[in-house]
């Protein structure tokens, strides 16, 4: 007796179905399965198990877009990636069948996430990915910084004696005491808290600037808030990164905020004699320069020479001297909010001129370490700083250009300078679970609705607006189809459990085509008014929480 292929008796019998109903099934029983795509990476021995049942999982090894393989680019549903390559516009325009990229860590600036959400493309990320492994390594690059192990190390392995008190001195030059110092923490997400928490067991004070932050969290963890970016520079004797990257904060970290101007805290300068005594209503340590219009030629003629020697220039009196708040952002390069006795609307150069001399910059000889970004570093900024001593020395995990190399780049020739690979975040363990995380994400978004079943999709708000679901005919649906997603005409692009349509073409977002395995569920022989209830109960209106 010659064996019978179910699947293929099976699927003739749907066929039959489906004959004058609807095209031919695209995703049903015997329809390849979804393909995952890992981009830039070759091993996929931890998605492999977790995705094997559903989809089928492949890797490009792309170390560029252009790299990515052709099928790749026309049937792949999911997509996973590290850092290694950046997908613009134009990239993200060159899949065809993508839904999903779920990026294998918690930073996304490599995505452009605007217009993957208007292509409906959801973008995912891991938030809670290395966060223990950045903190310690954070720590490590701090405490390096003040005890000078690295420089150390080197000495020895370049052949240095050291023997007397004087040859201490003298490798040793530079090394530092903890306790008491300040530690500025520029966000303060997870990993921020994580590196509070070590840094106040060995001494710091920990104060760190966040505006997109609750107040509160700071009385839990015992460390002080600022709440402007220019205090947080002031008052720190080490400055570590921990925010995202984006437009406003690129090169956060630049001439302006590391140059070096008198540490005068609230000192008040008097401009030979022309500076009128406060007025009132403005505040305390602001002083407002009258200088009269005979005399403003001069005062201006003198203003390079006093912006040089104590980091204060005259001003018009048509600049009033007030107090603006400076705006709850992370100022960027060029934007570096209003600071007291400087009017809004100017641009920097002018901003500069009128700036009082507790303007906050990075104080004479801090630290600077960075972990988070690379693009919120000027590194030429910070080369000059370094070789000028205005930077006591610097940490960087990241950077403008990766991968690194000490060849190439301004950094190559500045000193007191520790780099890494961008491995701040790596540790076996903590590999294994990003790796699994993001392989979950992809089966949140094979077996449910995008972008409403995934976890942490950053791109929601740049998708289409989510209308009510539609309610249709139950007739035109056959008890024998349901249980399976398949190809509808226009109108429909899925269903969900119990035969309703889960979504409208162009307007509500559908899942990517998979086949479920769900039982057969009796329909009524016709819809239900609005006001009468269901046979057996059902609320229709809410199918995620069938």
């Amino acid at each position: 007796m010659a064996l019978v292929d179910k699947h293929k008796v099976k699927r003739q019998r749907l066929d039959r179905i489906c004959e004058g109903i609807r095209p031919q099934i695209m995703n049903g029983p015997m329809h390849p399965r979804p393909l995952v795509a890992l981009l830039d990476g070759r091993d996929c021995t931890v998605e492999m198990p977790i995705l094997k049942d559903l989809a089928t999982v492949a890797f490009c090894d792309a170390q560029s877009t252009q790299e990515i393989h052709e099928k790749v680019l026309n049937e792949a549903v999911g997509a996973m990636m590290y850092h290694t390559i950046t997908l613009t516009r134009e990239d993200l325009e060159k899949f065809k069948a993508l839904r999903v990229i779920v990026r294998i860590g918690s930073g996304y600036d490599n995505i452009d996430i605007k217009a993957a959400g208007e292509l409906g493309i959801a973008v995912c990320n891991i938030p809670s990915a290395a966060v223990e492994e950045t903190a310690d390594s954070t720590v490590c690059h701090v405490l390096n910084l003040y005890r000078r192990n690295t420089w150390l190390y080197q000495a020895l392995r370049e052949g240095t004696r050291v023997q007397s008190v004087e040859q201490i001195r003298e490798v040793a030059s530079g090394a530092a005491r903890i306790r008491g110092e300040t530690l500025g923490l520029i966000g303060f997400g997870r990993t921020a808290q994580a590196v509070a928490v070590r840094a106040k067991a060995f001494g710091f004070n920990v104060i760190f600037y966040d505006p997109y932050l609750q107040d509160g969290i700071e009385r839990s963890l015992g460390v002080q808030r600022v709440y402007t970016l220019q205090d947080l520079l002031y008052q720190s004797d080490c400055v570590s990164l921990h925010c995202n990257l984006n437009e406003h904060n690129h090169h956060l970290i630049n001439d302006f905020t590391i140059k070096q101007v008198t540490k005068a805290g609230t000192k008040q300068v008097l401009v030979l004699g022309f500076c009128a005594p406060q007025p009132v209503g403005y505040p305390k340590n602001c002083w407002c320069p009258r200088v009269p219009w005979g005399l403003w030629g001069a005062a201006r003629s003198l203003a390079p020479w006093l912006r040089d020697r104590v980091g204060f220039a005259a001003t018009s009196p048509r600049w009033p001297c007030h107090q603006t708040p400076v705006p709850q952002s992370f100022a960027g390069a060029g934007d570096e909010g209003t600071a007291p006795g400087c009017p809004p609307g100017q641009d920097t150069a002018q901003r500069s001129h009128c700036s009082l001399s507790r303007r906050r910059q990075m104080r004479q000889g801090a630290f600077l370490v960075n972990t988070a970004r690379g693009g919120l570093v000027d590194e030429k900024a910070l080369t000059q700083a370094l070789k000028e001593g205005r930077i006591r020395g610097a940490a960087l995990d990241v950077h403008e250009s990766e991968p690194f190399s000490f060849a190439q780049g301004p950094l190559k020739d500045a000193p007191n300078l520790i780099c890494t690979p961008h491995t701040a975040w790596y540790s076996e363990q903590a590999s294994l679970e990003m790796r699994e995380a993001a392989a979950t994400e992809i089966r949140r978004a094979i077996t449910g609705r995008i972008p409403e079943s995934l976890r942490n999709c950053v791109n929601k708000e740049f998708f289409v607006t989510t209308a009510p679901w539609s309610v249709i005919d139950q007739q035109a649906i056959h008890p024998e189809l349901n249980g399976a997603t398949y190809r509808y005409p226009p109108g429909m692009v899925s269903v969900a459990p119990g035969g309703i349509p889960a979504a409208m073409e162009g307007i509500i977002p559908g899942g990517i085509p998979v086949t479920h395995n769900l039982p057969t569920v009796a329909h009524p022989s016709q819809a239900p008014s609005p006001n009468q209830p269901t046979k057996h109960g059902d609320n229709r209106e809410h199918p995620n929480e069938q």
